[in-house]
């Protein structure tokens, strides 16, 4: 193997699926690196929070029947993200308190007290 292949980490500018080859648009990387959308805005995953965002919602269905949550629960959620998990625990629990560390995710928006 040459020396073009031992190089971690660079670029060549070739063109391989989920990389745009050219412009190099946010979009289309935020995509590709597991971005979703906030108010209308493609986030990328912020990978040094080890962000994944919850999408499909067979798996958000999934996490709430095996957690068994009941009408009487306090559900405490790390990093709610894009909220796809907190909407489905609103609908089972009394009452659902979400900590969210990613300023780009949280809108301002609060309900019930805050800390």
């Amino acid at each position: 193997m040459g020396k073009e292949g031992k190089g971690r980490g660079r670029s060549t500018g070739a063109s391989t699926p989920g990389n745009a080859s050219g412009a190099g648009s946010k979009s289309k990387a935020a995509s590709a690196n597991g971005g979703t959308r906030q108010g209308g805005t493609l986030v990328a995953a912020n990978k040094s929070f080890g962000q994944n965002f919850l999408k499909n919602p067979m798996v958000v269905q999934s996490i709430v029947e095996k957690a068994e949550i009941r009408a009487t629960d306090v559900v405490f959620e790390i990093g709610p993200g894009t909220g796809n998990l907190t909407v489905e625990l609103l609908k089972r629990a009394k009452k659902v308190i979400c900590v969210e560390f990613d300023r780009r995710m949280v809108s301002g928006e609060t309900v019930g007290p805050t800390l």
